[in-house]
């Protein structure tokens, strides 16, 4: 998956930390000093960038992870002995699986044993060797998609492997000293790495339905939505939109029904707009339906969602009604935004 600190159920891979109006990906990165630590200790800073180059999704982009040492120089204890990167991606998130790295689904540790930052040192990842992150191919166009990365120093627990890892076979990662740490500042252990993904818009199909009913008969219907992609739909999206939603649907009963019962997450339309306080309320033409409660992890590539209710058939039906889906990012093809509400009278 996709701070995409998320990654909860999204596939390894995508970016998902969910930031205003951005998708990120966090990234750990930890220094640790294997003897125990005095009074005094190396203070590793995390330094953030912002790409200047639009990525698209599923094409890789080097990380460029910095770490400075910027404690007191001349203080016993303030050399890091060893680094160790803990990131906060799968290992499907990454091209090369590194023989000091470990993979698990959902974060990955790289180890520099032999890496030795003293104060006042830079240390970043050579080129020669880069940290090459793949965005994920469903990954929707982000202002700010965001990999996030923290820095620390070894200890004795990095003897190890962390849990439920395996480990990688590539070259080697390596750390090089650059020209000299940034004086202190409001830096920390954590950074970003900020960067703007191209244009990647998400189908989203209505879902209509079609059944046979008598004069008089009530009858059960379900209608609602599906993202055919290629792009997830981004949970934070919705903040744009009036409803706050970033997937919903509007819900028009065909003529000759009247509505008797309405999932509770769909609010009629009363006087040509929404009114959220009569949300389940029967008895309207027309009704907006929302999903209720966000999911944080996105909406991925075929996920799918439905709403329910029961139709009265009151007179002649002379025609569908209809379901429309609406999505507060990209729309790939707008032409199948509309489905039928089919009732057949027998």
């Amino acid at each position: 998956m996709i701070s995409t600190e998320h990654r909860g159920r999204r596939a390894a891979g995508s970016l998902k930390t969910w930031a205003a109006g951005a998708v990120g990906v966090t990234l750990a990165v930890a220094v640790t000093p294997h003897a125990a630590l005095a009074s005094a200790s190396p203070d590793l800073r995390a330094e953030s960038t912002q790409l200047t180059d639009v990525v698209q999704a599923g094409s890789t982009i080097d990380l460029p992870v910095i770490v400075d040492n910027v404690a007191r120089a001349g203080e016993e204890g303030t050399t890091a002995h060893g680094v160790s990167i803990s990131i906060m991606a799968g290992a499907d998130s990454f091209v090369t699986r590194h023989d000091n790295c470990w993979y698990g689904a959902y974060s990955t540790t790289c180890r520099f044993p032999g890496v030795v930052v003293a104060p006042g040192d830079r240390y970043a990842l050579s080129p020669e060797t880069p940290l090459a992150y793949r965005v994920a191919p469903d990954t929707p166009e982000l202002e700010n998609a965001r990999v996030l990365y923290s820095v620390h120093a070894m200890s004795s627990e990095d003897d190890q492997p962390p849990w439920d890892t395996r480990q990688g076979d590539g070259p080697s990662l390596v750390l090089v000293a650059g020209p000299g740490a940034k004086p202190a500042d409001d830096r920390n252990n954590a950074g970003t790495i900020t960067f703007r993904t191209g244009p990647n818009p998400t189908d989203i199909v209505a879902v209509g339905t079609q059944v046979s009913a008598t004069g008089g008969e009530s009858v059960p219907i379900a209608f609602g939505v599906r993202n055919d992609g290629p792009a997830f739909i981004d949970p934070t999206s919705g903040r744009a939109a009036s409803n706050g939603e970033p997937v919903w649907v509007d819900f028009a009963a065909p003529s000759g029904t009247e509505v008797e019962s309405i999932d509770s997450r769909c609010a009629p339309f009363v006087d040509g707009a929404v009114d959220r306080s009569r949300a389940g309320a029967a008895g309207f033409a027309r009704y907006e339906c929302g999903l209720g409660v966000i999911d944080l992890d996105g909406y991925p590539v075929g996920w799918s969602e439905l709403w329910s209710g029961t139709l009265k058939v009151t007179g002649t039906v002379s025609g569908p009604g209809t379901v429309t889906a609406h999505i507060s990012q990209a729309e790939g093809d707008p032409a199948n935004d509309t489905a039928p509400i089919e009732i057949t009278q027998s």
